[in-house]
């Protein structure tokens, strides 16, 4: 999905920090959107691209993720690995199977 923030281009000598930031900003993003489970998002920051993963337990918040991510100043393209296993807790981000 490409969103419509744009990022410096090419290497420099602050993208190291940039990619932090970058990250920083959309963890508190997922953070902040009113989905407890998306805080357990991993993202990763890396050639313009923000890469999402991890486990979710529907396409809605799947989308949900990406939606809140895209809305942060700065990110370019967002590339959502999150895995849809509907056996992972709602409230946790763990599989509800590791528990029985």
């Amino acid at each position: 999905m490409i969103c419509s923030m744009k990022t410096t281009g090419g290497p420099c000598p602050g993208q190291f920090d940039l990619a932090r930031r970058l990250e920083g900003l959309a963890a508190r993003c997922l953070g902040e959107c009113g989905y407890p489970i998306l805080r357990r998002v991993e993202c990763a920051y890396h050639n313009g691209t923000l890469t999402l993963r991890g486990r979710v337990p529907s396409y809605f918040l799947k989308q949900m993720a990406q939606a809140a991510v895209c809305r942060c100043a700065g990110i370019e393209r967002v590339e959502n690995c999150l895995q849809v296993d509907p056996e992972t807790s709602p409230s946790e981000g763990n599989p509800r199977k590791n528990f029985m």
